[in-house]
């Protein structure tokens, strides 16, 4: 089974269909994608209907170097071959319309989270030796991934974070981007690149 087609096929017939926040983690538990790349994440498919902020540690949208076009990444993630399905897991519900939220493996190294009916709907996590995916592959070192996406909201010794453009008509109000895009790099190689989707989901 290939997922990311799926993907693909259900966004060009739903757009931007709003999904439902899922329910809070347990107290104390962390996202399992955070834990591969270890930087503020909240769930995919949990968005509050409160203007979007940063997290500590980077800056007002006014600051900000480099916004990448909302459609360059809606072309990479859409064009990716994730592969086969290696598994399945029910991680939530989707109480405003009743539906399961998955963790899905797939074969090139790529996990999302949510449901995929909407690309917008899932949290995309590329990492170990993933494909290329928007001009990333695993091993670039800090300054090739500048030199190709440009200056970032925020650099550290292992971590670039980028932003996408801001949506517009009404998620405009709420989100200060549509995409952000968090990588982890262990001494000077990138290892890790997770997409998180901002959008109203109910």
């Amino acid at each position: 089974m290939r997922l990311v087609p799926l993907i693909v096929s259900a966004f060009c017939l739903v757009g931007c269909k709003k999904e439902p926040p899922a329910p809070s983690p347990e107290p104390g538990s962390q996202p399992m994608l955070s834990e591969a790349l270890p930087v503020p994440i909240e769930s995919t498919t949990s968005r509050s209907s409160a203007p979007d902020t940063a997290p500590e540690g980077i800056p007002p949208p006014k600051q900000i170097r480099t916004r990448i076009s909302i459609g360059k990444i809606d072309k990479a993630l859409s064009g990716y071959d994730g592969g086969d399905t290696l598994s399945r897991k029910v991680i939530g519900q989707n109480d405003c319309i009743g539906v399961e939220l998955y963790r899905y493996r797939l074969s090139n190294q790529l996990v999302l989270e949510g449901n995929p009916h909407s690309i917008y709907a899932v949290t995309w996590m590329f990492s170990g030796d993933f494909q290329p995916v928007m001009g990333l592959m695993p091993g670039m070192g800090m300054d090739q991934v500048v030199d190709s996406l440009g200056k970032p909201v925020l650099r550290t010794k292992d971590r670039l974070v980028y932003w996408s453009k801001k949506p517009n008509r009404y998620d405009s109000s709420y989100f200060d981007s549509r995409w952000k895009i968090w990588m982890r790099f262990s001494n000077d190689s990138l290892k890790s690149v997770l997409f998180e989707p901002y959008w109203d989901n109910c």
